[in-house]
């Protein structure tokens, strides 16, 4: 495709269509490899013998919200892909999405919730540094 051809919005909409497929494919790849590392139907980690949770965390409502959003869509549509497919290893692929309103304090709030209420395996899309430097360990 020329360069021409992917400044068009549908241009953007497809790189991040496949965006979210890559992210969902590394997201389904770790519930794999967790599965094959001996992590099975453990409900603290995301995982139980028919849903593997995955969250999403991104702004939604404001003025990120056009980019990250078809990401979001992307990311939920492949999920339907492979859920329509049997899941991955007999489990349905569960998308838990927040909305941080690209404010670090939310995403905090947010992040704090998928680990520790939703348990979820692994996170997708923690917008940009603003709202990924304070989650970053110390």
């Amino acid at each position: 495709m020329s360069r021409q051809g992917m400044t068009g919005k549908s241009g953007r909409a497809l790189l991040l269509s496949a965006t979210a497929g890559l992210a969902l494919m590394a997201l389904a790849g770790a519930a794999w490899a967790a599965d094959v590392a001996g992590v099975k139907s453990d409900p603290n980690n995301g995982v139980t013998d028919t849903t593997i949770k995955f969250g999403w965390m991104g702004d939604e409502t404001n003025g990120g919200a056009s980019v990250l959003l078809p990401v979001l869509h992307g990311l939920q549509a492949y999920a339907d892909h492979i859920n329509g497919k049997g899941g991955v290893l007999g489990r349905k692929v569960q998308i838990i999405n927040l909305d941080d309103v690209f404010k670090p304090d939310n995403a905090t709030i947010n992040f704090r919730r998928l680990v520790n209420d939703d348990k979820v395996l692994a996170i997708s899309a923690m917008g940009g540094s603003q709202i990924s430097t304070p989650l970053a360990p110390a």
